[in-house]
């Protein structure tokens, strides 16, 4: 007599919703309205698992997505649902050590958007999906690599125009916005007087940086952030590594660099002031020949125990 065939039906109702972006918000909105919509009337939601990170983030560096991987190990979730499978991982490799995971934990994936899951209703693996998913990753990951790609060529371009293209600018810059073209540089007037004001009393008068220092403060003198009207700018304040980097940064001189590489600034950009002749050598010389002296005298002092020992001065200068 042959054996009766037992069908055996997992159980994948107890589901957890995994969404993700980068940076686009509404895109996120988008996947935890939308997600919810999917679930089916035997279904029980378990949670919601969001968070704003990029897909090329390893496990480690993405909370939610651990805590959800966790309650799969713990058998409290049998389903994870994502709008489209980048959702998940950027990596092909990173993704397919999380379907491995998920098919050892008997964890149905339901990808929305291809309409995709990777268990048959037995456990079983669905074969037809695995050459899918291995293909939508591996597309996914080219795609963002392409638009990384596009990132930096358009980035670079900017550069090349004398463009903005983000972060806080060198003091005494900033941008005009001009609907549908590149925001372009110029020179902040206002700031630029303060610019040179710091380089006559650091040259001419023979101030100190920590004297520069008080006096801006005292005088209220508004810093780059205070300008912007940046998180916590009222409280910012000037110090000595902010005027030493403000001496020593060749932007000023209209060298501006960008991937290790530099460009010229056109001369409407360039503070010709600083080029003026000093003692035989221009103000801008003679700036960082004094630094230079004081970097080789210098002694720590708790006011500027920073100001030499970091060792990207102009990290946020020179953008």
């Amino acid at each position: 007599m042959a054996k009766k065939e037992i069908n055996v039906v997992m159980d994948y109702s107890q589901v957890g919703i995994y969404a993700r972006c980068s940076t686009n918000k509404q895109d996120l909105d988008r996947q935890l309205l939308e997600l919810p919509r999917q679930l089916k009337q035997s279904d029980t939601l378990v949670g919601i698992f969001q968070e704003k990170i990029s897909g090329f983030k390893s496990e480690r560096e993405r909370p939610e997505l651990r805590r959800l991987l966790e309650a799969v190990k713990m058998g409290k979730v049998t389903c994870i649902m994502v709008s489209e499978l980048t959702r998940l991982s950027r990596s092909t490799l990173h993704l397919l050590e999380i379907i491995k995971d998920l098919k050892e934990y008997k964890c149905q994936l339901i990808v929305i958007k291809d309409n995709l899951t990777i268990l048959n209703s037995d456990g079983s693996e669905n074969t037809t999906a695995k050459i899918m998913l291995v293909l939508l990753a591996q597309l996914g990951e080219i795609e963002a690599e392409t638009l990384k790609i596009r990132m930096a060529s358009g980035k670079y371009n900017k550069v090349t125009q004398n463009s903005y293209v983000g972060g806080i600018l060198p003091y005494g810059y900033s941008y005009i916005n001009e609907e549908k073209q590149a925001k372009k540089l110029i020179i902040n007037e206002s700031e630029k007087q303060v610019v040179l004001r710091i380089f006559s009393d650091f040259v001419r008068n023979a101030k100190s940086l920590r004297q520069i220092k008080s006096e801006l403060n005292a005088e209220n003198v508004p810093t780059k952030k205070q300008n912007l009207k940046l998180k916590n700018s009222d409280i910012n304040v000037w110090n000595i590594s902010t005027i030493s980097g403000i001496l020593s940064n060749r932007f000023y001189l209209g060298e501006r660099k960008y991937n290790e590489e530099i460009h010229t600034l056109p001369e409407n950009l360039i503070f010709n002031e600083l080029l003026e002749a000093y003692q035989n050598k221009t103000i801008f010389d003679m700036a960082n020949e004094k630094l230079t002296t004081n970097k080789s005298n210098y002694k720590p002092h708790r006011d500027n125990a920073n100001l030499f020992t970091n060792t990207k001065p102009l990290s946020n200068m020179m953008k």
